[in-house]
């Protein structure tokens, strides 16, 4: 079995080249039984007439796969060059723009350029209910707790935000400094983009669940998608919480609930504030949609489909009167506000909410997953 393998080494780039990532690449095929290259007339980077795509010598066996790779290239519109079997240049690649952007920087520029408006759309910062308020975008949440003796930020949205939200937090009346914890609910770079910067900052530790951390400390979603996903500046873990464990920043205490599916460390989190003299639970809910993952034959998280089931079951039975999302949309956040009025009753405290979005989330999962099972039984 044959598969391709990209062998692009550090190149540089003028006026002249077409040698740039987007345009021009260099590869070959390699076996997946043995994690070696197949072998061709010549070997990559010879300066010989064996580098050429027509050179007529070599095994039949040997040119039949050079002549795999050329079709395969040619099918999604690149073309061989005429001295190396290996370097392949897409169609009209001298209509574009020379640029030379490193490659760890590629998937995040396609996509910034690609982002929602909203994700980046201020909004004033505004009271939920108890001492909790909404410090995020008009489409990326992120959440704050205070007290008199620290606050606790929940999510820092995109890289691009982290002075948006620093400035949102002040607005409040809180130092950076008084933020004591930083949590996050899922290690997507629009949820957590900005923490690195919030975490050097404020100083204050960040605390995760071990399902989490590598992609967190590794600016790097771990999963399989159906989409090119895009990294973000690592942060640290400074703290591993495990399920229903409770932590403290002063006098706020915030529970870890581990919802996984989403991603292996998807955490909600849940606090008691008080509103109006009474106790209100309140929960952050992680993302619990599909939202491209893979979930028949995903090689990395190969219980995503139990993950997602159990994480269901888990919250159909817990109770909040307040739920919150990191996507604002999912819970009516911006609405709920805009008819939040003084003297009436908290349009945020829902006790049905949490059943609601659930049911939502469940059915949904449920079509996914039947389709991914139909694509995988087509030999997708």
């Amino acid at each position: 079995m044959i598969d391709v393998i990209d062998l692009l080494g550090d190149r540089d780039v003028d006026a002249h080249s077409c040698i740039i990532l987007t345009y021009e690449v260099d590869l070959t095929l390699y076996d997946l039984h043995t994690g070696k290259p197949i072998e061709m007339p010549g070997t990559y980077d010879e300066m010989s007439p064996r580098s050429f795509p027509n050179y007529p010598g070599g095994t039949s066996r040997q040119r039949w796969h050079r002549e795999l790779l050329r079709a395969a290239m040619e099918s999604e519109g690149y073309t061989v060059y005429e001295a190396e079997w290996w370097h392949f240049d897409y169609k009209d690649w001298k209509e574009y723009p020379i640029l030379n952007i490193p490659f760890e920087k590629l998937g995040a520029t396609v996509q910034s350029s690609a982002l929602p408006p909203e994700y980046t759309t201020p909004v004033k910062p505004f009271r939920i209910v108890g001492d909790v308020y909404y410090v995020g975008t008009q489409g990326l949440a992120a959440y704050l707790i205070k007290s008199p003796d620290g606050a606790v930020l929940l999510d820092g949205t995109l890289e691009q935000n982290g002075d948006l939200i620093e400035h949102n937090i002040e607005s409040l009346g809180v130092p950076l400094r008084q933020v004591k914890l930083l949590i996050s609910d899922h290690a997507h770079n629009d949820h957590v983009g900005a923490l690195a910067q919030l975490k050097k900052d404020t100083g204050a530790p960040f605390a995760a669940s071990a399902g989490d951390q590598y992609a967190l400390e590794h600016g790097w979603p771990r999963g399989q998608f159906n989409y090119t996903p895009t990294g973000f500046p690592p942060i640290t873990v400074d703290r591993v919480v495990s399920d229903d464990e409770t932590i403290h920043a002063g006098s706020i205490a915030v529970t870890a609930h581990l919802t996984p599916g989403h991603t292996p460390g998807c955490t909600s989190w849940s606090t008691t504030v008080h509103e109006d003299g009474r106790a209100v639970n309140v929960l952050f809910l992680c993302s619990i949609t599909v939202a491209g993952n893979v979930l028949v034959k995903n090689g990395v998280s190969p219980n995503i489909v139990a993950d997602f089931t159990n994480t269901f079951n888990k919250l159909q039975g817990m109770k909040a009167d307040v739920v919150l999302t990191s996507h604002p949309e999912m819970a009516d956040v911006l609405g709920r506000e805009a008819r939040h009025q003084p003297g009436h009753r908290n349009p945020f405290i829902d006790p049905t909410e949490l059943a609601t979005i659930v049911g939502h989330a469940r059915k949904d999962f449920a079509e996914s997953l039947a389709s991914d099972s139909t694509m995988a039984l087509k030999g997708r």
